[in-house]
């Protein structure tokens, strides 16, 4: 499921991803107080040099990286934040042991608003 857009049978979840660039921004400051279920606030960056898409994602306000880009996940992930469209991250995996790009997985869902 990793990297892939959820299909109906899971309608409210978007991606499964591991965060991208972890070694170039704050993670060695927070790994030791990265919690599975913890939200990542979720930051559009379309000024990026590199990506116009890209988004950053935070842990406590420290930056551990961004949403990947490779494979078209930040777009998608970019044009809903900028629509408005309630996103939630949550830590799904932490692993200090992995290889670099697979430390920290993550979800993105709609978060469902109530009606009123």
């Amino acid at each position: 499921m990793t990297n892939e857009i959820i299909t109906q049978e899971q309608p409210h979840i978007f991606f499964e991803l591991y965060v991208a660039g972890l070694n170039f921004h704050q993670y060695k400051e927070v790994k030791d107080q990265l919690v599975v279920g913890y939200h990542l606030d979720m930051v559009r960056e379309p000024e990026n040099e590199y990506d116009q898409n890209a988004v950053r994602l935070y842990y406590d306000g420290n930056m551990l990286g961004f949403v990947p880009s490779r494979t078209g996940e930040a777009q998608v992930v970019s044009r809903a934040l900028e629509e408005g469209v309630p996103l939630e991250a949550l830590i799904i995996k932490h692993d200090p042991e992995a290889k670099v790009h697979r430390r920290v997985k993550f979800s993105i869902k709609v978060v469902e608003v109530p009606f009123s």
